[in-house]
Formats: C-alpha cells, structure tokens, sequence
C-alpha cells in the first residue's frame, strides 16, 4: 500500500570553509545560476559577514562559516544536488570540505490513528518492553491521556562504499499534522571526506560522489 505524501524535503549540507558575505541572489545570478529576476525577488533574512540566510526561487540557503546548506521542497529534487555541484564543483572548486550530507524528509499521512500505531508496532513491538507492553498499548477510551507507543526510532548503517560516515534513519510521528495520523522519515547520509589529516578541496570531493550530486 502506498501512503500519500505530505512533505517531501531534500537538502545538501556540507561542512568547511565558507564566506557567507558572499553567499548572496546576486552572486549567484553573476554566475548564470539563476536569473537576474529570481536574484531581485529572493526572499532575504539576513546577509553577514558570519551568517547568509534567504530563499531564491527554489532553493533554501543558509550559510555559516563552517557549514553551507541548500534545501528544497518541491520536485524535482534532484535540482538541489545538482546545484550543489554547481556552485562547488565550477565556481569555488578550491573550497576545503571535511563532509557531506545528504539529507532527506518525508512525510505520510495514514488513514487513521490506528493504522498509525499499527506501523508502529511493527518497527518497535511492544512485546519486546515485557511487563511494559501492556501500558504502551493501552489507550484511554477518551484518548485524554498521552497515547503509549512507537515516539522516535532511529536506526544507523554504516558505508561499505569506501568513504567514512554513515546512514541514518528516524521514523516518528509527524507533530505538524494535528491530526495525529502522520509519519516522518528522515534520512541522513553522511560522508566524512578525506583522510582526517587536511580536508580536501570541493572539486576533488564531489567529482568522487558523482551519483549523489552529478
């Protein structure tokens, strides 16, 4: 069964070196990035030297001295990787760069709160908790009390790819949804780059994670 879905949210996060005085519209729009009029009707939050915040178009930025994220949440979301690519692989190719991630949200909408706890249970049985399996399940027949069950699950894997990181899911109830029958995945996929020693260079690191941001 397919559930419906009612966020649908990626982003690239890297971890560096990074100017933030120049993480602006028009930098990107000098750079045939986006359009002039995208540029002149960003949304800005705030431009410094220690931090660039506004949204272009499509794209969510934020941009700190050691951290540089781009986000999106509309398809297609391959737009955001590729992006990613873009400014670091053309135009600031020699920016160091310690990490990378790959983040993805997710969210489900399911036709009932008991189909809900349902999903629950399979992830995290609550037969597993022994004599506390019967509180878990227990629902007060006004639904007045904190409903027991499944509130955050999180699970990791590590690469077999030959880079270092790892990846990491967490499922839990979607608290944006008032109507307590939603469920949100997050997905991490992390890349520790280099050997430790020195951070390598934005060219080098992307051009080795061609499937993810080429």
């Amino acid at each position: 069964m397919r559930l419906p879905t009612v966020r649908n949210e990626a982003a690239v996060v890297l971890l560096g070196d990074f100017n933030p005085a120049i993480a602006r519209p028009g930098w990107l729009a000098l750079n045939e990035l986006f359009t002039k009029e995208e540029a002149e009707s960003a949304e800005i939050q705030v431009i410094h030297p220690e931090l660039s915040s506004f949204v272009i178009s499509w794209a969510d930025f934020t941009v700190q001295k050691k951290r540089f994220q781009i986000s999106i949440g509309s398809d297609p979301l391959i737009r955001v990787s590729d992006l990613a690519a873009k400014i670091f692989g053309t135009f600031l190719s020699h920016t160091p760069i310690s990490a990378l991630g790959i983040n993805r949200l997710v969210s489900f909408q399911v036709a009932s709160i008991e189909q809900r706890d349902a999903i629950g249970h399979e992830l995290a049985p609550p037969d597993a908790w022994g004599d506390w399996a019967s509180s878990i399940s227990a629902r007060s027949p006004d639904n007045a009390s904190p409903r027991g069950g499944l509130v955050s699950l999180t699970m990791q894997a590590g690469r077999d790819d030959g880079f270092g990181g790892h990846t990491q899911a967490r499922v839990r109830p979607d608290a944006s949804l008032n109507v307590g029958t939603g469920i949100e995945i997050h997905v991490n996929d992390h890349y520790e780059l280099g050997d430790g020693s020195e951070e390598e260079t934005a060219s080098s690191s992307l051009s080795d994670l061609p499937v993810l941001l080429g």
